[in-house]
């Protein structure tokens, strides 16, 4: 995981803060410093990283009393750290996890009613370039993805990221129970006493379950019933179930003869009510009614030919009729358009005298007429007139403004040349000034000293590389002795430890002897006594004398008294037992430590042998292992840098010289080059104006032509309009007024075309009226010849659009030509229907003419027919059901089941009744004992599974109480403490590995018995020190080497590129503080940089990269990142 940036508004005493890691100085160098006062916010910038990352906060997270706070929220809330006066806060971290760019978002909202929201405080991006897309937005979901992507928890976090140290330096002074519990907090090893808890609680569950699993199999087991009476039962359930057998064959008999009974009297009724619908249908066949009906049908069909005759004879009559009334109809509208026509020969007189009067005006105004005529091109000839006078007063309008421009441009012109003579001059001065400083400039020299400046710089950075190679070989070298040296000590240690194991052995197998004797001999003598005392002590009564123990023999048989015993032999039994235990667990415990020392002696070898062939390789196959030797080489070549560094310097001074003079050079050349440029744009300007006054003038010259040609123009319209115009002074009325004279000159010429219209629609109008009269006159004519009578017919007022007069006299000459035919073929019909119909009432006896009408009448002949049909299908259908009802009666009284004539449905329902009553007690019975039955199968079935349940609850409890005993969770140390010292182990073998760069002289141990840290110390013959005897500078070492070898130990399977650590300087000397600065240093060798929170001023002067916090005012701090 990399850090990369920190965006921080508004928490605690920041206000608005961006920190960059991943870019200049805090990207470039190894450590960087956290400084500011007090109260500043130098811990919010951590505070920060995990609220963005984990939504905690470590100094809330470790407050220990929950209480409620001034602003409405408990002490354990992250929404503390919210500025004071401020409504909005926010921790925004940028991070990288595997080439992939996340942004962790923590946010608050303060109300302005002082709650806080805080429901979507977490949000989750993932960054592509420049887009920030949000993956989750849900606190939980955020939290666990960001536990994936770390894969550490926020503890695991803290511990890796955060160093330790102050809590290792608490550690190192703490008795044996606090230790644990730091070491707990420290390495997360508090899960194993959880375990141990864990058990303890599950063994306590086992018992409980096992007692109550015993209580329900002894409940259970007395409630299941006796062989004997369970077959008693059987035996009854069995006699009882015959009995119901037999009452149920009886009971189904009677029933039987109910149902015949039942059904014989339903079978009668059905007969009976058959016989009288049968006599109801026959006395209405035999009805006048039916007969009536018959005959109208017969009637109906006979005559169906000559009622069609009939009906076509009422048709041809109706039509006549219809005939008639049209006729009327015609003979209406002929009068109408008589009238009309009368009408049309008045307009065609009217018509006649308006054509005189228009053509006596027309005669009047014809020597006009060409000049009406032509209007329109003599308006068109006006308005161009109109548009070339405008267009000259234009153009000599703008000749006047040409002439004053042209005046203008040639002062302008005047003024341009002198400025260009000025320029010429500054021009020459320039060129002298660049020609005297090149003279005095030696290009070769420059480049002479460039090159030799290259050369001394080159020089010296190779020099510089060779010490910083020399440097990292001394510091590998100074790792492998110190790693040789403690691979020695370790041997030492883990010789020891083999000769303790030996020993431990031996008293382990004479203690194992001991017990195993010891048990046998115990276990006979335990048995003997449980079974002949409790033998013994169950044959005596209550009151008498025990001859085992002496006492009286109580009710209740107390069994402890016969444990009483052999409870010293149970005593010696459990300290034999103890002491056995003991051993295997101190063996056990030597054991662990020399797997633990041994794997640390293994990996130790390994990274030995890893320093040896990087010092191998970095020697080029001849390592140097004298430190001396080294150093005196560095310092040569750090002369030879300082040599270096002086030639440089008088190379540099002649260089600034040489770039001096070639500034100013530089400067002339510029200043040169502008006074050119300024003389080629007023030389384009000049040549620019002079182009401008050329075109003036053409423009001058065309202007003149155009007004001369727009003269000549207006002549020849002038011109042109005269030889139309037939009115006298028309210029002069044009010029006057040119709208007014054009107005009247379109009004007369409208007047002229107006007049000349009406007249050629009077004469269309007269000659169409004579055309309809004359049409009009001959249709009436043959009208007539057919309808003779209609010639004296009336007029009637009426008025008929003058186009339809003709047709609508046309079209009823057609239809009264049509009707005069139909009508005629009509009355030749209706005279041979008649005679059809009169030869058939002649011919027939029965049917008269009124016996067709009512037959004529009738619409629905088929429900008449339906009627008597359906009377014949009922008299069918009903007797032959009255058959069926008989023959079923006579086989009903022949069936077995029939009963006896003096059995009534009364008699047997009596019987049945008295049965159902013996049934029911019978069942009663029957049921209570089949209750019985089943529940004692239940019962024996759940005792059953209870003495399973129990034996199955029973070993599960053995199991727990062994395991219990194994890892001793009666106090719940055992298990922790084993942990606890491998855990101890490994940290320990990583924190001398860092112990080894920041002192050559101390190593870290601790007693196999003991959580105790100890400090080896190597100048004093390896003595073996307790921490407490360490000066503060000394404890801040051994705290330091701990914290880091408990990042390492966290980082197994994870990798952060930044640790922090906070204070603890302040008791350093000199020499110890050069030292932990150069281990800290060589961590970015590791990938890791850190950043150290201080106020000692020498890492201000040491650590050129510093996160600056600066009181501003009494309760803000701003941030600077800058290199000191």
């Amino acid at each position: 995981m990399k850090i990369e940036k920190l965006i921080i508004q508004n928490l605690n005493s920041i206000e608005d803060a961006e920190i960059v890691f991943s870019e200049g100085i805090l990207a470039q160098e190894p450590l960087f410093l956290i400084c500011g006062a007090t109260g500043s916010g130098k811990t919010t910038i951590l505070d920060a990283i995990t609220l963005a990352l984990y939504d905690k906060v470590s100094r809330y997270e470790n407050v220990k009393n929950k209480e409620q706070t001034e602003k409405g929220i408990t002490t354990k809330d992250p929404y503390n750290i919210l500025r004071n006066g401020k409504y909005d806060g926010k921790a925004e971290l940028h991070f990288s996890v595997k080439n992939t760019r996340y942004i962790a978002t923590w946010s608050v909202h303060k109300t302005k009613s002082n709650s806080y929201t805080g429901t979507n405080r977490r949000k989750l991006e993932v960054v592509d370039g420049e887009l920030r897309t949000v993956i989750l937005d849900k606190i939980g979901a955020v939290n666990k993805k960001i536990e994936e992507l770390v894969g550490l928890t926020y503890e695991q976090f803290v511990r890796s990221v955060m160093l330790a140290q102050g809590e290792f330096n608490t550690f190192l002074v703490s008795d044996k129970a606090e230790q644990s519990e730091i070491l707990e907090k420290l390495t997360g090893t508090e899960v194993y006493s959880q375990i141990a808890d864990i058990i303890r609680a599950r063994k306590n569950e086992a018992l409980q379950s096992k007692k109550n699993a015993e209580i329900l199999y002894n409940s259970v087991k007395d409630s299941v019933l006796p062989e004997e009476e369970v077959q008693l039962l059987e035996k009854q359930k069995q006699e009882l179930e015959d009995d119901g057998s037999q009452r149920d064959l009886l009971f189904k008999q009677l029933e039987c003869y109910h149902d015949w009974i039942k059904k014989d009297k339903t079978l009668k009724d059905e007969y009976d009510n058959a016989k009288l619908l049968y006599d109801n249908i026959l006395n209405q066949i035999n009805s006048p009614e039916y007969k009536e009906n018959k005959s109208l049908v017969d009637d109906y069909f006979s005559t169906s030919k000559i009622r069609e005759r009939l009906n076509e004879l009422q048709r041809d009559e109706t039509e006549i009729d219809k005939l008639n009334r049209q006729f009327e109809d015609d003979a209406n509208q002929l009068s109408a358009i008589k009238s009309s026509l009368q009408n049309e020969k008045v307009k065609k007189h009217e018509l006649q005298g308006l054509k005189s009067d228009l053509s006596a005006w027309i005669d009047s105004h014809r020597d006009k007429e060409m000049m009406y005529q032509n209007v329109n091109m003599i308006l068109g000839l006006l308005k161009e007139m109109s548009q070339t006078l405008v267009f000259k007063k234009n153009k000599e309008m703008e000749l006047g403004l040409k002439e004053e421009k042209k005046k203008d441009v040639g002062i302008k012109l005047g003024e341009s040349l002198e400025n260009l003579e000025r320029i010429k001059k500054n021009k020459i001065e320039a060129d002298n000034v660049v020609d005297e400083l090149l003279a005095d400039f030696n290009s070769d020299e420059q480049d002479r000293l460039i090159e030799e400046y290259q050369k001394k710089n080159s020089l010296k950075q190779n020099t510089l590389d060779r010490i910083s190679q020399l440097k990292t070989v001394r510091t590998i070298l100074e790792q492998y002795l110190n790693l040789d040296q403690n691979i020695k000590n370790e041997k030492l240690r883990y010789d020891g430890l083999i000769l303790s194991a030996e020993e431990k052995k031996i008293a382990l197998n004479k203690a194992r002897t001991d017990f195993e004797r010891y048990d046998l001999e115990f276990q006979k003598q335990k048995n003997m006594v449980e079974g002949w005392a409790k033998t013994l002590r169950s044959k005596m009564k209550e009151g008498e004398t025990c001859p085992v123990c002496g006492g009286k023999v109580l009710y209740y048989n107390d069994e402890n008294v016969v444990t009483s015993l052999y409870s010293s032999l149970s005593n010696e039994w459990d300290r034999m037992r103890s002491v056995l235990e003991k051993t295997q667990n101190e063996l056990n415990k030597i054991e662990s430590e020399l797997d633990v020392l041994g794997r640390n002696i293994d990996s130790d070898m390994s990274r030995l042998q890893i320093l040896f062939d990087d010092l191998n390789k970095r020697c080029n196959g001849n390592p140097v292992f004298e430190l001396e030797r080294i150093d005196s080489t560095i310092n040569k070549h750090n002369e030879s840098v300082k040599k270096y560094d002086e030639e440089i310097e008088a190379v540099n001074v002649k260089l600034k010289e040489m770039a001096l003079m070639k500034n100013k050079i530089e400067t002339a050349q510029r200043n040169k080059k502008a006074i050119e440029e300024n003389y080629v744009s007023v030389e384009r300007q000049l040549l620019a104006k002079q182009n401008e006054l050329q075109e003036i003038e053409k423009a001058l010259i065309a202007l003149k032509i155009t007004v001369s040609e727009s003269e000549t123009k207006f002549l020849e319209k002038k011109s042109s309009v005269s030889e139309y115009l037939n009115i006298e002074d028309w210029e002069k009325s044009w010029n006057d007024d040119s709208f007014a004279f054009t107005e009247m000159l379109n009004e007369s010429a409208r007047m002229w075309n107006k007049k000349n219209d009406a007249l050629r629609d009077i004469d269309g109008q007269i000659v169409n009226l004579e055309n309809i009269i004359t049409q009009c006159e001959k249709y009436l004519v043959s009208i007539f010849d057919l309808v003779p009578e209609w010639k004296n017919i009336g007029l009637k007022e009426s008025y008929i659009e003058e186009e339809n007069v003709v047709p609508y006299l046309s079209a009823i000459y057609e239809k009264v030509k049509d009707r005069i035919l139909r009508k005629s073929a009509l009355e030749n019909e209706i005279l041979v229907l008649k005679q059809e119909i009169d030869d058939f009432v002649g011919q027939s006896s029965e049917i008269d003419y009124e016996r067709l009408k009512i037959l004529n009448r009738i619409t629905d002949i088929q429900a008449v027919v339906q009627k008597n049909k359906s009377l014949d299908d009922e008299l069918i259908k009903v007797k032959n059901t009255l058959a069926i009802k008989n023959e079923e009666l006579h086989a009903h009284h022949k069936d077995d089941n029939k009963p006896s004539e003096d059995m009534t449905i009364e008699c047997i329902d009596a019987r049945k009744n008295s049965l159902l009553e013996e049934k029911k007690a019978n069942d009663k019975q029957l049921s209570e004992i089949r209750t019985k039955l089943a529940m004692n199968i239940q019962n024996y079935s759940k005792s059953v599974s209870c003495k399973d349940d129990y034996e199955k609850v029973a070993n599960e409890c053995h199991l727990w109480e062994q395991l219990a005993k194994a890892v001793g969770a009666t106090d719940g140390n055992n298990f922790r403490d084993v942990a606890q010292a491998y855990t101890m182990g490994i940290l320990l073998n990583r924190a001398n590995y860092y112990m080894c760069q920041l002192s050559s002289r101390y190593r870290l141990c601790n007693n196999t018995d003991s959580l105790a840290i100890m400090v080896q110390d190597l100048e004093m013959g390896g003595e073996i020190r307790t921490a407490s005897s360490l000066s503060g500078g000394e404890t801040f070492l051994v705290s330091l080497a701990l914290a880091l070898g408990l990042t390492s130990l966290n980082d197994e399977h994870f990798n952060t590129d930044m640790l922090f650590i906070d204070e603890g300087f302040g008791t350093l000397d000199a020499d110890s503080l050069d030292m932990v600065m150069n281990t800290l240093e060589n961590l970015h060798n590791l990938g890791r940089r850190v950043g150290i929170i201080s106020h000692v001023d020498t890492l201000k002067e040491r650590i050129p990269a510093q996160i600056q916090l600066i009181r501003e005012g009494k309760s803000a701090s701003k941030v600077r990142v800058i290199r000191n």
